[in-house]
């Protein structure tokens, strides 16, 4: 036979290969590849869930935060209500304006004074001679001489680890009026009662309602956001006011703000 007849070596590879049949890759090797196929496409799903979990998580948690302070802010709304709800007829309402005046001035003549520290003897008169000897050890080198005579109460239900406020009973408002007036002369200064004690006005009922509603709703403003908030007294009545300057003017008065 001639070498044209011949097949080529390289002819001849191709033929073999055709020839010859494909082998199939082991059982072995298929499962452990269907494997890191599964695990792969689980590891992605996983993380994808946790990311979706993550923003739900987040948005749950901003809802729950604003259903609270809207709940605080209906809760201080009923109160007020509540409390200043004078029936119908001007005769509950004179009685109700009489008292208030009445007790604003029986509260004229009083001190509170926070932070002082409490005797536990057991006598009620030595109690009340160390709670004396406190208040006058503390308020005397910072105010000045007190007046010969003055009363002390202690007020709510003695506790462990828990120090009552003292409430000072001055024979006279103008008294009291000008303790409070040094007082606040000296904290100007820099000066305040040891150890973080303060004095402040003894106030009626509903002073201590409406004061309270006012804290609680300057917390639930400065929760929503706002800034620059205050509470200041308006012609006798505490508010929430804005203290926050226009054109750089520090010296301006607060601006009231009501929500």
């Amino acid at each position: 036979m001639s070498n044209a007849n011949k097949p080529t070596t390289r002819t001849a590879s191709k033929l073999a290969a055709v020839a010859s049949p494909k082998v199939a890759p082991s059982s072995a090797s298929s499962s452990s590849s269907n494997d890191d196929i599964i695990t792969t496409l689980l590891s992605l799903h996983l993380k994808t869930d946790i990311v979706k979990l993550s923003f739900l998580f987040a948005e749950l948690k901003a809802e729950n935060n604003f259903l609270k302070s809207e709940v605080e802010f209906l809760k201080d709304k009923v109160l007020k209500l509540e409390f200043l709800d004078f029936p119908a007829s001007s005769s509950s309402v004179v009685t109700r304006v009489f008292q208030e005046t009445f007790e604003r001035e029986r509260c004229s003549t009083n001190l509170l004074v926070y932070r002082i520290s409490e005797s536990f003897a057991e006598s009620t008169s030595q109690r009340i001679t160390d709670d004396k000897s406190a208040f006058e050890k503390i308020v005397a080198p910072l105010i000045g001489n007190l007046p010969a005579h003055y009363k002390l109460v202690r007020l709510g239900k003695a506790q462990p680890k828990t120090t009552r406020p003292l409430k000072i009973i001055f024979e006279s408002k103008e008294c009291a009026s000008n303790i409070l007036f040094k007082y606040y002369d000296v904290k100007k200064n820099g000066t305040n009662l040891p150890p973080n004690s303060r004095i402040a006005k003894d106030k009626t009922l509903l002073q201590r309602t409406l004061l309270r509603h006012c804290h609680s709703e300057l917390d639930r403003r400065t929760r929503a956001g706002e800034v620059g908030l205050q509470i200041a007294h308006i012609n006798g009545l505490p508010k929430v006011v804005s203290i926050r300057p226009k054109d750089g003017n520090f010296n301006q008065r607060p601006i009231i703000n009501n929500p």
